[in-house]
């Protein structure tokens, strides 16, 4: 009993052992993982992004004229008093805040400056609040008081006359309040006193012991109170009283407070990472690219049942190289092997022989995948029958260094030769360490295109092609045949209804969600039984899987 090549167990045990091909596919990875691979695939544009936006942000910050900034502290006082209480009200600091920031204080200010205490200003007093900012610090009755402009001396001088012109305001509006206050009482005297003298006139008319005098004398004592009373609210009025101090001077700024490069540097580069990641993202999104093989597995409606790495020194795709013929232990053999016990899981399962290899497109590396997959099967003790069913661009033959003319599927479908004379028995090269018996001197059958037909979809859906199957099916383990892809041509989806299983092969570099789907929805349409999906030349994460 041939055993398998990776764990030594007999192959139908290990068959056995395997669960059959999943309905649905497996639950997604992540979206972190994902996100992570779009990032990686997209890094030198992200960097070039980020690098373009920090330079930008330098650039901008070069230009900027400086500004300096100084700073002027005020203590705010209590002015107010709550007439139900007769306590001070605590000064609402943001109204203060906003009072300092208002056009009366900048014409304030302009006055000031004007009468010597800076430099003079002749333009419009509200041009004075471009540089000024106002904060109420937290917890206290201290408002800072700050002024930007591109002179030293100017910004200090600015940011203590706003100080000093907002205590110079509050101490007058107060005042005034005062004053308006005294003259009300004022005139309340004035008002009680005229009549208390009216009260004394009549009382002075009335001869004593006239019943009248009681309730005039009884006026004449109330009005004296109220005279009383509001003569002390006069004398309790203040003459002076403090609106606030100036506790720190504004001082002369010795650097800029702006432009900061290096603040600016840093909200570039924040700035151009998140733009780089985003744009990453978008054209990601655009490209409709597969990233990882649950994505591919969600398209295409199948399991990824294979993944082949890039075979390292195959740069150009016309070579035709069969890695598994001359590097049996290379990652990209092992992996071919692992997608031979799934090909071989899923046949002893759902029963059948053959198999069909298609693509997307051209360039997938379907032909790769039959050559290879067939040899390791061979090697596993199968017997193996490969078919060249691409007859409009066959390449078979090459992986196999036969001559591109010789008598194929053409010529038998044509009826001009039997299979007998057109089927070939290719050695296959056994691997140097492999050591078993069994499988010196294994084989392949080789039944190549032929010549290339004027019409070969209606070749390869003649009865002739079905008739031609069920004889391969007879004399072999496994039929892999090699079609067209689905997508240009129409001869996979011809042959698809003849065959078991097909084994769809994509290749991450060029597929596409788009691809990927419409390729699925042919098939499904000639009620093909999708085998799995093969990630060729991948660089996804997980690269050897079953199932």
């Amino acid at each position: 009993m041939a055993r398998n090549l990776q764990t030594g167990e007999p192959e139908r045990e290990v068959f056995k052992a395997l669960p059959s091909m999943p309905p649905a596919r497996p639950d997604a990875r992540p979206d972190l993982v994902e996100a992570l691979a779009v990032v990686r695939l997209r890094k030198w544009s992200i960097a070039v992004i980020t690098l373009l936006f920090t330079a930008m942000a330098i650039f901008l910050a070069d230009q900027q004229t400086p500004q300096y900034t100084s700073e002027a502290k005020v203590l705010v006082t209590a002015v107010d008093i709550d007439p139900t209480t007769g306590q001070f009200v605590p000064p609402d600091l943001e109204t203060e805040a906003e009072l300092v920031q208002s056009q009366v204080i900048a014409s304030q200010v302009k006055t000031l400056l004007n009468k010597g205490k800076g430099t003079t200003f002749s333009g419009e007093a509200r041009a004075l609040l471009d540089g000024v900012s106002v904060t109420p610090v937290t917890d206290t009755d201290i408002l800072e008081i700050s002024y930007s402009s591109p002179s030293p001396a100017q910004a200090q001088a600015r940011a203590q006359l706003f100080a000093e012109g907002y205590l110079l305001y509050r101490q007058q509006t107060v005042l005034n309040k005062i004053r308006l206050n005294n003259t009300e009482i004022r005139a309340q005297i004035h008002l009680l006193q005229r009549q208390l003298n009216d009260v004394e006139a009549q009382l002075d008319s009335l001869p004593p012991g006239d019943p009248g005098r009681a309730d005039l004398e009884s006026k004449e004592s109330l009005l004296q109170s109220l005279i009383v009373n509001k003569q002390l609210d006069l004398l309790q009025q203040p003459d002076t009283f403090s609106p606030g101090d100036v506790i720190q001077p504004a001082d002369l700024p010795t650097a800029p407070s702006s432009p900061n490069k290096l603040l600016d540097a840093a909200f570039g580069l924040v700035a151009g990472l998140s733009i780089g990641i985003g744009a990453a993202f978008l054209r990601d999104r655009l490209s409709g690219r597969l990233r990882t093989r649950e994505q591919v597995e969600e398209e295409a409606g199948a399991p990824v049942v294979g993944s082949i790495p890039r075979v390292a020194g195959w740069r150009r795709s016309r070579d035709a190289v069969a890695v598994t013929r001359f590097d049996a232990r290379s990652p990209a053999a092992e992996a071919y092997g692992f997608l031979r016990t799934s090909v071989l899981s899923y046949l002893a399962t759902y029963g059948g022989t053959t198999v069909l290899v298609t693509s997307p497109h051209m360039g997938d590396g379907k032909t790769a995948t039959v050559s290879d997959l067939g040899i390791a099967l061979a090697r596993a003790g199968k017997r193996v029958t490969l078919v060249s069913a691409d007859l409009r661009r066959p390449r078979l033959n090459h992986f196999f260094g036969l001559a591109p003319d010789l008598e194929g599927l053409s010529e038998v479908l044509l009826g001009r030769a039997t299979l007998d004379q057109v089927q070939l028995v290719v050695p296959v090269e056994p691997a140097r360490s492999l050591g078993s018996r069994a499988r010196q001197g294994a084989t392949v059958r080789l039944i190549t295109s032929g010549r290339v037909p004027e019409n070969p979809a209606e070749l390869l859906g003649s009865p002739a092609m079905a008739e031609l199957i069920g004889e391969l099916e007879d004399s072999a383990d496994v039929v892999l045949v090699d079609a067209p892809p689905v997508l240009p041509v129409t001869d996979a989806l011809v042959l698809a209804p003849l065959m078991d299983a097909v084994l769809l092969v994509v290749s991450p570099a060029s597929a596409t969600r788009s691809l990927v789907t419409s390729t699925r929805q042919q098939l499904d349409r000639v009620d093909a039984h999708v085998l799995g999906v093969v990630l060729n030349r991948s660089n996804m994460r997980e690269t050897v899987n079953t199932y």
